[in-house]
């Protein structure tokens, strides 16, 4: 399944480069919690990170190590089983 980078997680006055929003494709319920990504950028570096909760009604946040680089958001993320 692929999951779209959406943005940095945000607060009030800074962003939190290590956590993702992510938006499935397709609609999902909250079984992908817990679960692990997997971003490749055109290097072919591998960033992985875990969802960790919700964001909203269809997104989750998940956190990467390391983080991932700007140039990723708008990018796919596989999950990994």
């Amino acid at each position: 399944m692929k999951l779209i980078i959406v943005n940095f997680r945000l607060g009030g006055k800074r962003s939190y480069p290590s956590q993702v929003i992510l938006q499935p494709e397709e609609k999902v319920n909250d079984s992908l919690l817990g679960k692990i990504v997997e971003y490749r950028d055109k290097h072919g570096n591998i960033y992985k990170g875990r969802i960790m909760r919700k964001h909203g009604r269809n997104g989750f946040i998940a956190v990467f190590k390391p983080n991932i680089p700007p140039s990723a958001l708008g990018g796919r993320a596989l999950l990994k089983d």
